[in-house]
C-alpha cells in the first residue's frame, strides 16, 4: 500500500513531489519552498497551472496519485524518471524543446523520446479555454541526484526557471 504525504494548494515559487522505491513508488512526499522576502499573491479565480487530486501514468501504468501542484506563472512541469531522464514540459515554444503532447482541460498528455506521460486532474489544468501544445525538452541520464544518494524513480515538479531543477548545477 501508497504511503502518500501532500502539502496543501499554495502560491509557491518550486513544488516537487518524489516517489522513491526498490522500482515501484511507495512514497510521495511534497516539498514546497515559497518565494522570499515576498508576500504570497492574491490567488485568482484559476491559476495558470493547476493539478487537483491527479493522476500520473507513465507508459499507462498509474505511477502516482492524488498529485496536487498550483502556480500562478507557469513556465515547466517537470517530470524525472530514473530509467529515462528528465521532461521539461512548458505551455510555450522554448529553447530545443519540441511539440510533443497537449493540454486539453482536465489532462496533459505527453509522448516522447519513447516514453507516454499523462496527468489527469479534477480540474483544467491550464487558465485557457482551448487545446493546447505540450512542448518538451528531453535529456536523458539527468544528473537529479548527488553521486552516493540513493534517488527517487520518479521527480515531478514545477519551476520557473532550469536552475531551480534540482540537478542542473552539476556537471553532465
Amino acid at each position: 500500500m501508497n504511503r502518500l504525504t501532500t502539502r496543501p494548494l499554495l502560491p509557491i515559487a518550486l513544488s516537487i513531489l518524489m516517489i522513491s522505491g526498490c522500482n515501484r513508488p511507495d512514497v510521495l512526499v511534497g516539498i514546497d519552498e515559497p518565494t522570499k522576502g515576498s508576500a504570497a499573491p492574491a490567488t485568482p479565480a484559476q491559476p495558470s497551472f493547476l493539478l487537483t487530486d491527479a493522476t500520473m501514468k507513465i507508459d499507462g501504468v498509474v505511477k502516482g496519485g492524488p498529485i496536487n501542484l498550483i502556480d500562478e506563472t507557469f513556465t515547466y512541469l517537470f517530470v524525472y524518471l530514473a530509467e529515462d531522464g528528465l521532461f521539461m514540459i512548458s505551455a510555450e515554444p522554448f529553447g530545443p524543446a519540441q511539440e510533443a503532447g497537449l493540454f486539453v482541460g482536465p489532462r496533459l498528455a505527453v509522448d516522447h523520446a519513447g516514453v507516454e506521460i499523462e496527468f489527469e486532474s479534477k480540474s483544467d489544468i491550464l487558465d485557457e479555454p482551448l487545446a493546447k501544445s505540450a512542448w518538451v525538452e528531453f535529456t536523458p541520464d539527468f544528473p537529479m541526484f548527488a553521486p552516493g544518494t540513493r534517488p527517487a524513480d520518479i521527480v515531478i515538479g514545477l519551476a520557473d526557471s532550469r536552475n531551480q531543477i534540482p540537478g542542473f548545477d552539476r556537471p553532465r
